[in-house]
């Protein structure tokens, strides 16, 4: 399954808006807590990704 030329346009129009929520949630940590933060997370979503109906597939996998 591959993303559609449009699929792409809009998810680059969505990027601005998901950046700026992400800083205003990782605001009140400091930069090694929102390092720690997002392992952590990355961590947790990885544990679950098999069990997931749309896996997540990254450049690294």
């Amino acid at each position: 399954m591959h993303i559609t030329e449009a699929g792409s346009n809009q998810l680059a129009k969505m990027i601005p808006g998901v950046q700026r929520v992400q800083q205003q949630l990782l605001a009140a940590l400091t930069e090694p807590e929102q390092a720690q933060f997002l392992e952590l997370l990355k961590k947790v979503t990885q544990s679950v990704n098999e069990r997931s109906r749309a896996l997540l597939r990254t450049q690294d996998s």
